[in-house]
């Protein structure tokens, strides 16, 4: 039998304890600790009373159920150690947390069922915190436009986001825990990728900037993703892992790779056109000439001229072809408008010497955002003015004038004028109703980021001409 000293010291003992003990026998409480009553709600002696009548208004909700697991280790029943939480209301109602210990033990001669409430409402609400954070940040992260993928210092998933499992195809539960390279990467890069992974690991690089490699999806498919690895610490500068983000250009790749293809195709056309087909008209051109010469009869003589004069025509769409050849490639600058036009029309004077061209520049010295191929654009719209001019004195207006951030240059003629359909037709690309100038000249304008519309010089007089307007961004200094 425990003597009153040794009682004194349990007594001692257990009321030092940071955790509120609670001791239950058959007839109800028999020992409570001083822990106990400072974090419980429950006022009034506890000795003799039931747990649901001592605890009902701490643990409305969940007394019952505390009893049943108290009387089944009173009962042996249940002999081995149990926890539980509870949530408990204290003095101010204020809810806290409690994970619960019971386990049988013998106590002044009697069975009784010890209960140890220790406070984890700090640690929950640590938690609660913390995971609070977590689902922010993974919602931000499910949100971001590129694929980010975690791995441990052994290449193996740790952390995705939904970018990354929609990109490759799988579920987040089974991407988590997967061995990168093993499963992600294709054999045929996979030592390579592997090696650049572990001079990250290894420290010898901290970030690698982007770089383009292949992945494999959950179905096999190749994907091409550009990515940026980072270099994961600790908080003593172990690096523990790596963080990748990467971007899919697999569509922007194939459209790459078309795009150099078409161009590849273009300019093979190109060097036919200069060299195997001009060659060729060169020939027919010399063997017309001869024939002209042999040729017996007006009719014959005719017939040789057109035929020159179409290989001629030929010979200058080619040049005309040429002359935007590296129209995509040369930069944007700032160009004086007015210099260029003055270039322009001395030449244009010079082969039209019976059109007169007037000019009307507004008192502007107009700069735009343009390059070399400017004075292409306003050379064919001037040749345009005059081509289909039947009057022997052709007339060409040019003014000038500035709009919104930009200029625009009008250029009317006193030509038979075109009709409706023509108009809205021929600088349409897909219709291609102007010939190879028009094109040029829409693709130029397209390039400078402007625009092109023709119109009637006299409105509502569709045969007294036309005008074409162009607009044209003007320099940003």
């Amino acid at each position: 039998m425990p003597t009153e000293k040794n009682r004194d010291q349990f007594h001692l003992i257990v009321d030092k304890l940071p955790v509120g003990i609670l001791i239950v026998g058959k007839k109800g409480i028999i020992y409570a600790n001083k822990k106990f009553h400072k974090i419980s709600a429950v006022s009034g002696d506890l000795l003799g009373r039931t747990i649901g009548d001592a605890l009902l208004a701490a643990l409305p909700g969940e007394v019952e159920a505390l009893e049943k697991k108290v009387n089944a280790h009173l009962s042996k029943k249940s002999k081995r150690t149990q926890s539980v939480v509870l949530q408990w209301n204290d003095r101010k109602s204020r809810p806290r947390f409690f994970d619960v210990f019971l386990q049988t033990m013998d106590f002044k001669g009697q069975t009784a069922v010890q209960l140890a409430f220790t406070d984890t409402t700090l640690l929950r609400s640590s938690e609660v915190k913390l995971r609070e954070q977590y689902e922010t940040l993974q919602r931000y992260l499910d949100i971001a436009g590129a694929a980010i993928v975690v791995l441990d210092a052994f290449g193996k998933v740790t952390f995705t986001n939904r970018k990354a499992t929609e990109l490759l195809g799988y579920s987040g539960s089974e991407f988590v825990g997967l061995d990168w390279f093993e499963t992600i990467i294709p054999p045929r890069i996979r030592l390579e990728m592997r090696s650049v992974f572990q001079t990250i690991i290894a420290g010898e690089v901290e970030t690698i900037e982007y770089y383009n490699n292949p992945v494999l999806t959950k179905r096999g498919v190749e994907r091409i993703v550009s990515w940026r690895d980072t270099a994961l610490s600790d908080k003593d500068g172990n690096i523990i892992g790596v963080l990748s983000s990467g971007i899919d250009i697999t569509e922007s790749q194939r459209a790459a790779s078309e795009l150099k293809a078409a161009v590849e195709t273009s300019m093979l056309y190109l060097d036919l056109m200069g060299h195997d087909i001009r060659n060729q008209l060169q020939a027919i051109t010399m063997s017309a000439d001869l024939l002209k010469d042999m040729a017996q009869g007006p009719e014959g003589g005719r017939l040789l001229e057109y035929v020159i004069s179409a290989a001629d025509v030929c010979d200058a769409l080619i040049d005309k072809v040429h002359a935007t050849e590296h129209l995509l490639s040369v930069p944007l600058g700032d160009v004086s408008l007015k210099e260029t036009l003055e270039q322009t029309l001395d030449l244009f004077r010079r082969k039209h010497r019976k059109v007169k061209v007037m000019v009307d520049y507004g008192g502007l010295d107009p700069v735009v955002r343009a390059d070399p191929y400017l004075e292409n654009l306003l050379r064919e719209l001037l040749e345009n003015a005059v081509k289909h001019n039947p009057k022997e004195k052709k007339q060409v207006w040019i003014c000038i004038g500035q709009r919104d951030d930009g200029f625009r240059i009008a250029i009317s003629d006193d030509g038979p004028g075109m009709s409706e359909k023509m108009k809205l037709s021929l600088f349409d690309l897909e219709k291609r109703l102007g010939g190879v100038g028009a094109q040029q000249v829409k693709h130029i304008v397209d390039k400078y980021r402007g625009h092109i519309v023709v119109v009637d010089r006299v409105e509502d007089e569709p045969k007294q001409g036309v005008e074409i307007r162009v607009w044209l961004p003007g320099s940003k200094h």
